[in-house]
């Protein structure tokens, strides 16, 4: 199993782009403990990326998307790819997302979406979003399994919020998430 160790950063994709890893159980894009970043971030615009066969893992980040966060209204589609372990942190008057958050459109094929956390601070939010999958956009989640996300303060959305988008979930298991 190899890693990625994230070291300086989130891997920032700003032009279209095709990552094609091994598989999630074979390629891990990790955050070291001692940085404090998402995974991956898409950029706005019209982006078309394809990411597949990768696991993201150990994302933390102030608000939205500790392990991936989309913002591209182009063709994003990510495939047979994991992500687990990830934290959002909800700050400034906004609740933090664990594991992915899309306010583009993103189509999720074959993913295992588990173990994210979603918290807030004292003085911030009563409610963090969610700790598995946020969506703001338009979202298409099949053949996937969301299980294992935790929200375990002030309550939230622990497997799937959908908040003013679109979402289409086929063939999918969403099963003990807690808040």
């Amino acid at each position: 199993h190899a890693v990625i160790g994230l070291t300086s950063g989130q891997l920032y994709v700003h032009k279209t782009l095709t990552i094609d890893g091994p598989g999630a159980g074979n390629l891990s894009v990790d955050v070291p403990e001692v940085t404090y970043s998402r995974v991956i971030e898409i950029a706005g615009g019209m982006l078309d990326v394809a990411i597949s066969g990768v696991k993201m893992s150990g994302g933390f980040n102030l608000n939205l998307g500790g392990g991936l966060a989309n913002h591209s209204q182009g063709a994003v589609t990510v495939t047979n790819c994991a992500v687990t372990n990830n934290f959002g942190m909800g700050t400034d008057g906004a609740g933090g997302l664990g594991g992915i958050y899309n306010n583009g459109t993103l189509t999720v094929v074959g993913w295992t979406i588990s173990g994210n956390m979603s918290g807030g601070i004292a003085g911030g939010p009563p409610v963090p979003l969610g700790a598995g999958i946020g969506n703001f956009g338009t979202f298409t989640l099949i053949n996937s399994t969301v299980s294992g996300n935790s929200v375990p303060d002030k309550g939230g959305a622990a497997g799937i919020l959908n908040f003013q988008g679109t979402m289409t979930i086929i063939n999918c298991t969403i099963a003990n998430n807690s808040a």
